[in-house]
């Protein structure tokens, strides 16, 4: 694989936005930075990832290129660490 072929292949990288349900304490930092994929639950005040899947106490969602900024600015603002991104 040439140079040129493998950055264009890291740009094409999707990331997963990842929640962690057990570290999640509710503040709501997240979902006022990505309010269309970060949205609290009307009873405990948690979030959730809208269109996400779960796996357990984690829950999952591949972002589209255009949601990465609010992705990456919604998990810098978790006090918890309880949201992150992954390759």
């Amino acid at each position: 694989m040439g140079t040129q072929t493998r950055k264009s292949a890291a740009k094409l990288k999707k990331k997963v936005l990842i929640l962690d349900k057990d570290r999640c304490i509710g503040c709501q930092y997240c979902s006022m930075a990505a309010p269309q994929r970060l949205i609290p639950d009307e009873e405990d005040g948690l979030v959730y990832i809208e269109g996400g899947t779960e796996s357990g106490h984690l829950q999952r969602a591949i972002l589209r290129l255009d949601e990465e900024d609010q992705g990456r600015e919604a998990a810098d603002t978790c006090p918890t660490g309880a949201l992150y991104l992954d390759d």
